[in-house]
């Protein structure tokens, strides 16, 4: 009981250290981002009703976070992945 209590309060008080860096990125399931050496941040969805493959790209070191769309990386319509013993193989449909 005591540990829950702790956890809670330890929560609440780090909720004012927090605070927004950017807004308007597109929202869907399973966002990714990555962070290179150089504090660019890129910012991705797997799965969105938007068109695909869409990154996003910002730098960490900026006052605020605007993040402007990359030139579009065509993906395939369709996607299978067959497993077969010890490999596995990628078949596109076009």
């Amino acid at each position: 009981m005591i540990t829950i209590f702790s956890f809670i309060e330890a929560s609440y008080a780090q909720q004012n250290k927090w605070q927004l860096w950017t807004t308007g990125l597109p929202q869907g399931t399973f966002p990714k981002l990555a962070i290179a050496k150089n504090h660019d941040i890129y910012y991705g969805l797997v799965g969105t009703s938007s068109p695909k493959g869409i990154i996003y790209k910002s730098n960490t070191l900026l006052a605020s976070g605007h993040f402007e769309a990359l030139p579009i990386i065509p993906i395939q319509k369709a996607l299978q992945i067959i497993f077969r013993k010890s490999s596995a193989m990628i078949i596109m449909n076009q």
